[in-house]
């Protein structure tokens, strides 16, 4: 068949909005793509959009929301470990991709009524808000059309920042919008890690000392968010600390194969962090929050160790690591 899937989907909904076809007769007209098609139609003609924002449009933009995720995990190319099948399969990715691509703006421009204003204005929404999840969904196309790794890694911190941001302004709405604004961010910092793994070695190191940099003033902005918080919403602020903590070692984990030395850097600025707050908390008589800091130092203290060997095992820079760590240890003695 001549005809590309999208051009099809862009005829099949003209004919049904012009009432001049339906569901059934496109299907009819190609047989071949009905399992493809039906579901891309049924969602088109439930996303008819009403002249003015009411109620049910916050359940359209939510389908629409749904509809990139499909088509985003769709081109999500797949783990292997032969490095032919890899390149194969990074291939077809990309010609996925591409597909999904085309038919993610072909819908958007024809049934999302993004452009200009609507989507112009979602970007200063925030959770719980009727326009937020057009903001979602105009972050998932941005993500279908990034096809590079590491703009997608970069893409994906740039959001991580803006959940930030709603996690600070809607800290005292209440448990539903800040769990929102967290499980956003939580998903930014996955997708971010994920993405360093198909990146080649030559760029890699590169893009993960960016992304453990920026999860150290992650941790860093969270720290001042939790202090200006109510008690109530605390923990919940914790949890995001948590999630930007683990997602710093898995980076600084990934960097010391690649450079143990600004590996071991980084790790020793963040022991410091810790320890700064530590010390800060246990002033003001916050036993609870003085404990799980330290246990985080004691984790970090251990990737030190795990960095010093890798850097023995490379042959680089191991007498620099070892430096770094003495140092990590002496500032654990001063704050004692």
């Amino acid at each position: 068949m001549s005809k590309e899937i999208e051009e099809i989907l862009l005829e099949c909904i003209e004919a049904i909005k012009a009432g001049q076809s339906d569901i059934d007769g496109c299907l009819r007209q190609y047989p071949s793509l009905r399992e493809e098609l039906e579901p891309l139609l049924n969602i088109a003609i439930s996303l008819r959009e009403p002249p003015d924002i009411r109620p049910s449009q916050e359940f359209k933009m939510r389908a629409r929301v749904s509809l990139m995720d499909h088509i985003y995990a769709d081109g999500r190319a797949t783990k292997l470990s032969n490095p032919g099948t890899v390149a194969r399969a990074k291939g077809r990715a990309y010609s996925i991709r591409l597909k999904a691509m085309t038919v993610a703006l072909a819908v958007a421009a024809c049934l999302f009524g993004l452009g200009g204003g609507l989507a112009y204005a979602s970007q200063a929404s925030l959770p719980g808000d009727n326009l937020y999840p057009v903001k979602l969904a105009t972050e998932q196309i941005r993500r279908v059309i990034t096809v590079n790794d590491v703009d997608e890694v970069k893409l994906e911190l740039e959001l991580a920042n803006t959940r930030l941001g709603e996690i600070a302004a809607v800290a005292h709405r209440g448990y539903e919008p800040l769990s929102t604004a967290i499980d956003g961010y939580e998903k930014n910092l996955v997708l971010a890690l994920e993405n360093t793994e198909d990146i080649e070695d030559t760029k890699s190191a590169n893009i993960l000392e960016i992304l453990a940099l920026a999860t150290l003033e992650h941790i860093e902005t969270l720290d001042l968010i939790e202090d200006a918080t109510l008690e109530e919403a605390s923990y919940r602020i914790q949890r995001a600390s948590e999630i930007a903590f683990n997602a710093h070692v898995r980076a600084l984990q990934g960097l010391a194969v690649r450079n143990p030395v600004r590996a071991a850097e980084i790790n020793l600025a963040t022991i410091e962090s810790r320890l700064s707050r530590a010390i800060a908390k246990a002033d003001q008589n916050q036993l609870d929050e003085v404990k799980a800091l330290l246990s985080q130092f004691q984790e970090l203290s251990r990737l030190g160790e795990e960095i010093s060997q890798i850097s023995k095992g490379l042959g680089n820079g191991s007498a620099q690591v070892d430096e770094l760590n003495a140092r990590a240890s002496l500032n654990r003695q001063r704050a004692q």
